[in-house]
């Protein structure tokens, strides 16, 4: 089939913009029934045609201009790269892929992300299926590199400086909810291969026991090849298919690559995998570690099998053999390793993915500069007789000709400042769509008409004065703030993002933003910073939080980032509390109070003013925020004086009498009840007070607003040398039943195993001194029950009902699985039909809940780390007040928070506050520096913050 032409078609129409012929008679059919009782000679030798004309032909030309690439209006000048960024144009590694997930996204970041590791294995650490436990745990077995394997033979300490730099880098990639316990670096484990080869005769010694070794070490060590962003459009993949999963340095990790660890190797392996070596005849005598009658081999979890090339008695160059008709064939050692070594470079090379990528990338994006706003007048176009162009009018030509050349000329400039400011507009569009530049004001651009002939002589002032020529007059910065909100709405909404205007509404109805139009500029701030930060934001959205000294912004968990970006809360540096403002919450009287009885409340009115509008934020350069002393509010609530402090109804001022009197300002603490806050000279002093205590409770408000993220997986440090068991927990969430306590996880396993089985058998159950309990096999105690009021003697049917509810749920979670299906269903349609029609008792799924004994004797559910995150903010500042907003950031978490987490959100009076942000600070501090000299100190610590969690949970429960 032959290739389409790019030539053009008689059949192709064009577009109404680039047909000349339509917009003309589009334009003589306006003209006839606009003014056709006027002008009635539409032939071509009329003037108002050929102006006609000459406009058409002139918005063809924009038409036609406006038809370029979008890359090419982007282009700013010669040679110039387009600013791919600064337009919202994101590359493909940005937007589609996403920080770690599963478990192989993990080996990638490690195996591209530390040079020491080879290969890498995450193994979750979870005993236990049905039950609630501590769960996020992983385990991760390393293989070292062959270069960091020669290191650590030299100096071995250079395992320790590995470790601990693994962990930090572990710590900044950590998901939310999640954690590293354990790493496992595999330690060599000399292997000894003896075997004889044959090979072909025509073969390269040399070569053939390179390929040799190479294919034995690819099969001992693991290696993961890493591929080009060629190779895998090749495999005729998507940009998003290629780009899925982390960002990568080194090239691209196929999941095929990410093979599962080898734990047994076996002769008969090694023989499949040498016969298909070229050059390989026939394979004799196979002798692992030399014994013949060994077949394979096991390995410990720590370790992995090592090929000696150094031992010149057991090392690969003497064990391997390599035949020739039955002749020992002897090779160049140094040749051998020289071929090893090309072979390891080319299978296993890397790729500079940070330059090839974002090369790819700009390729598509490259542009031609097309300078589409240079404008030429269409006066050039006139026909001579016109006297437009350069040519001018001749000197001998009447005054009167002149001047209608003139007044032509001058009549064509209102078209024509249209027609410039249209390429104006083009050659801008870079600006237009930039998400940095916000403070250009500008989103309507204009251009003078330099081209035009002999401009300045029908001007009434110079062009460079004129400013309505040089700019659209008419766009003010209201316009701007609009339009541009607009466009970064679409931007946005390329991505599938917006940013919400109801939390920044509160605040303007709140007061803590003055007007409209500083409400317009902050959203456009707001959208801005969103648009510059989106490929971080979506990338590191299930990341969890990273604790440096310094934290920056990026350490902060993906969902914090997220939250502060929608909401406008600022990331807080310090203590949430206010020292200054706390201050002036005591119980200190202020002095005189209003309103006590009727007869003073129409005094009182006859006496104060409100603040009128043009006296708000009158002044505003002069409006302090800074303020040493407050007055005395006297005994007033924190969240009353944060919410009434900047509503200027609040504020009244005393109407005086003369010039001469002073004015008192008061405020209204409560409904009838205002207290004196000062008094000033005059008005305009008493109005400047109240406009800098305004500005000093948005400051304060703003400086109070702040989240903290509290992830429970992190704090389980306490639970370590802790005594384990479990407890039920019955559809009414009462504790029925506890185990005994054992010492190790593989006694509790059995410990369940057990009370699965035996409470199922009616003869296990024994109540002794009124206590009743479920015992095992030999007669051994395996869990007590708990009743639910002291002293009481269980009933025969109470223990019936006991028996069946256990049984019930032992099934249910250690049953067969048809059966485990079908007590399941019924579970959740008992929980349906019965979940609103148990009045005050909430009827909810039974559970079984590991615990444990801590060193104290007190007992803690491991539920508290079964991936979940707190979420703690201050219930005083104003805007934290409001349902609307509480409302809004609930639904914001629970839409952005992974599926798995189960985060609570929990608004904290100041007292609260202050006894958290001081357990917090000692616990943030000891996890920055933890080592062993401060380990108890942190459990200490850890405790104490998991032990306010509960107790916020239990008090709004």
């Amino acid at each position: 089939m032959p290739e389409s032409s790019n030539s053009f078609s008689k059949k192709e129409l064009l577009k109404s913009t680039m047909d000349f012929n339509y917009l003309k008679d589009k334009g003589l059919e306006y003209a006839q029934k606009l003014s056709g009782g006027i002008w009635t000679d539409y032939n071509a030798h009329d003037p108002g045609v050929t102006i006609l004309e000459q406009l058409c032909f002139a918005l063809t030309d924009l038409a036609y201009r406006t038809s370029y690439d979008v890359e090419e209006l982007l282009t700013i000048g010669k040679n110039q790269p387009l600013d791919a960024r600064n337009n919202a144009f994101y590359s493909p590694k940005m937007i589609y892929s996403r920080h770690a997930v599963t478990s192989n996204d993990f080996r990638k970041i490690l195996i591209d992300g530390l040079e020491e590791i080879q290969n890498a294995w995450i193994k979750p650490i979870r005993n236990y299926d049905r039950e609630e436990s501590l769960n996020g745990l992983n385990e991760i077995i390393i293989m070292p590199s062959l270069a960091f394997q020669k290191s650590l033979k030299r100096n071995p300490k250079k395992e320790k400086i590995f470790l601990d730099k693994l962990h930090s880098f572990l710590a900044k990639n950590r998901n939310l909810g999640e954690d590293f316990e354990k790493v496992v670096l595999l330690k060599p484990v000399p292997f000894k291969l003896e075997i004889n080869i044959n090979i072909l005769e025509n073969g390269d010694p040399d070569q053939i026991l390179a390929e040799i070794l190479f294919s034995l070490e690819v099969f001992l060590y693991n290696p993961v090849a890493f591929s080009s962003i060629g190779e895998m459009i090749q495999e005729n993949l998507s940009l998003e298919e290629i780009f899925s999963g982390p960002r990568l340095k080194s090239g691209f990790i196929k999941n095929s690559e990410l093979r599962e660890r080898k734990t047994e190797i076996h002769k008969d392996q090694i023989q499949r995998i040498l016969t298909k070596v070229k050059g390989v005849e026939k394979l004799r005598n196979i002798v692992i570690n030399s014994d013949p009658d060994l077949k394979y081999l096991l390995l410990n979890n720590g370790e992995y099998l090592n090929l000696d090339f150094d031992d010149k008695v057991n090392g690969v160059f003497e064990t391997i053999r390599l035949l020739i008709n039955g002749n020992r064939i002897h090779v160049d050692q140094n040749m051998v390793n020289n071929f090893l070594l090309e072979l390891w470079s080319k299978r296993y090379r890397t790729y500079q993915m940070e330059f090839f990528q974002e090369e790819y990338f700009e390729k598509k994006l490259k542009g031609n500069f097309r300078d589409p706003g240079k404008y030429t007048s269409i006066q050039h176009q006139f026909p001579l007789i016109y006297g437009l162009g350069k040519e001018g009018v001749s000197k001998h030509e009447p005054l009167e000709r002149k001047a209608t050349v003139k007044q032509l000329r001058a009549y064509l400039l209102f078209f024509e400042q249209h027609l410039a400011n249209y390429h104006a507009q083009l050659a801008n569009l870079d600006q237009l769509f930039s998400v940095n530049n916000i403070d250009e004001k500008v989103s309507y651009f204009s251009q003078k008409l330099s081209s035009v002939v002999d401009l300045e002589q029908i001007l009434i002032s110079s062009p460079e004065n004129s400013s309505s020529l040089n700019s659209f007059s008419f766009e003010t910065y209201d316009d701007f703030l609009d339009r541009k909100n607009r466009l970064f709405d679409h931007l946005l909404s390329r991505f599938g993002e917006s940013l919400d205007e109801l939390p920044f509404l509160i605040s303007l109805k709140l007061n803590l933003i003055s007007n409209l139009r500083d409400l317009k500029k902050e959203l456009l701030l707001r959208k801005s910073a969103l648009l510059i930060a989106l490929e971080d934001l979506n990338y590191y959205q299930n990341k969890g939080s990273y604790f440096a000294e310094t934290r920056q912004l990026a350490d902060l968990s993906g969902l914090e980032q997220i939250l502060l970006s929608k909401t406008g809360i600022p990331q807080h540096k310090g203590s949430l509390i206010l020292e200054g403002i706390i201050k002036n919450t005591s119980g200190i009287e202020s002095g005189t109070e209003y309103l006590k009885s009727k007869v003073e409340q129409e005094q009182f009115v006859k006496s104060f003013r409100n603040i009128t509008e043009n006296e708000k934020n009158s002044n505003e350069s002069g409006i302090n925020s800074e303020i040493d002393v407050l007055p005395l509010f006297g005994p007033i609530g924190l969240k009353c004086l944060m919410s009434n402090g900047v509503d200027y109804r609040k504020y009244m001022i005393s109407k005086p009498k003369d010039n001469k009197e002073s004015i008192e300002v008061i405020f209204q603490k409560e409904n009838n009840k205002w207290v004196s806050l000062f008094e000033g000279m005059d008005e305009s002093e008493g109005i400047k007070k109240v406009n800098n205590l305004i500005a000093y409770f948005r400051k304060a408000n703003l400086n109070s607003e702040g989240l903290y993220l509290l992830d429970h997986i992190l704090m389980r440090s306490f639970l370590d040398k802790s005594l384990l068991g479990f407890f039920i927990l019955d559809q009414y969430n009462r504790k029925t039943f506890q185990s005994k306590w054992v010492a190790y996880e593989e006694e509790r396993i059995k410990l369940m195993d057990d009370f699965y089985l035996y409470s199922q058998e009616k003869n296990n159950y024994q109540i002794e001194n009124g206590l009743l309990s479920v015992h095992g096999g030999q007669g051994e105690l395996l869990a007590t029950y708990i009743p639910q009021q002291e002293n009481k003697t269980i009933t025969e049917k109470e223990l019936e009902e006991i028996f069946q509810s256990n049984r019930e749920l032992a099934k249910l979670i250690s049953g067969k699985a048809e059966e485990m299906g079908r007590l399941a269903l019924k579970e959740v349609e008992m929980i349906r039909l019965k979940g609103t029609l148990q009045g005050e008792k909430h009827y909810c799924q039974r559970r079984v809940i590991l615990n444990r004994k801590l060193e104290d004797r007190t007992e803690f559910a491991e539920d508290f780390f079964d991936q979940k995150i707190s979420i703690v903010l201050p219930d005083w500042p104003a805007r934290f007040q409001d349902k609307s907003f509480r409302s809004y950031l609930h639904d914001l978490i629970a839409e952005r928070v992974p599926a798995h987490i189960e985060a609570n959100v929990y608004w904290l009076g100041l007292d609260d506050m202050m006894a958290f942000e001081k357990a917090y600070q000692v616990w943030i501090n000891l996890k920055i520096d933890q080592d062993e000299t401060n380990l108890k100190k942190f459990k200490k610590a850890s405790l104490e913050l998991a032990h306010l969690i509960k107790n916020w949970k239990k008090g709004r429960e």
